[in-house]
């Protein structure tokens, strides 16, 4: 979706993700693990697409940091139009194994992550607000109840935000991809993953 922007719009984006990639000075290929690398190569590909590119180090469920990459924002590019909410961390486990802590994890980037974007966002005159939720939420799946309900937590969390502000916001219930995303990302038998 990003790409699209950059391709279509000449996009201005901000990225936020819980680590930080290392100042662009340093983003040469032998100072890099994999993920990170990635991660720049994706940047670059914005960048070499038209984008302008802002990385910015925040979790979705930090109010402080959330707030300051918003305030980063609108000071780097004068605005902010649109949100895409893409946080989240795979679940995995059967229910009555799973215990508070790992569920919390789970929850938190998209649950916590969406009521912090309504905090911070507060007044701001945006666009659009899309948050990528998934398939998860309507059809469930075998050891996912906290992905689940974190992804039908995003589904509600659309109407509602849309009936409380007037933005127009949708969940998009994403299947697995099969290049990108955490279904590649997460430890599986290589033919569960080919499903």
């Amino acid at each position: 979706f990003a790409r699209y922007l950059a391709e279509t719009v000449r996009a201005r984006l901000v990225l936020t993700g819980r680590s930080a990639l290392p100042p662009r000075t340093e983003w040469v290929e032998t100072h890099c693990d994999h993920a990170q690398h990635a991660r720049i190569a994706a940047v670059r590909a914005l960048e070499a697409a038209g984008a302008e590119v802002q990385v910015v180090a925040a979790d979705a469920a930090c109010e402080d940091a959330m707030r300051a990459a918003v305030q980063s924002a609108r000071r780097h590019f004068g605005a902010l139009h649109g949100v895409i909410h893409a946080a989240g961390i795979a679940g995995g486990g059967l229910m009555a194994l799973k215990s508070a802590e790992s569920a919390r994890a789970v929850l938190a980037p998209k649950v916590a992550g969406a009521r912090v974007l309504e905090r911070v966002l507060e007044g701001v005159d945006l666009d659009f607000l899309a948050l990528t939720s998934s398939i998860t939420a309507v059809v469930g799946g075998i050891g996912q109840v906290d992905y689940c309900a974190a992804n039908s937590y995003l589904d509600a969390f659309a109407s509602h935000y849309r009936a409380r502000t007037g933005v127009h916001t949708v969940a998009l219930n994403w299947g697995p991809w099969r290049d990108v995303g955490m279904a590649v990302q997460t430890d599986a038998p290589d033919d569960i993953k080919a499903r």
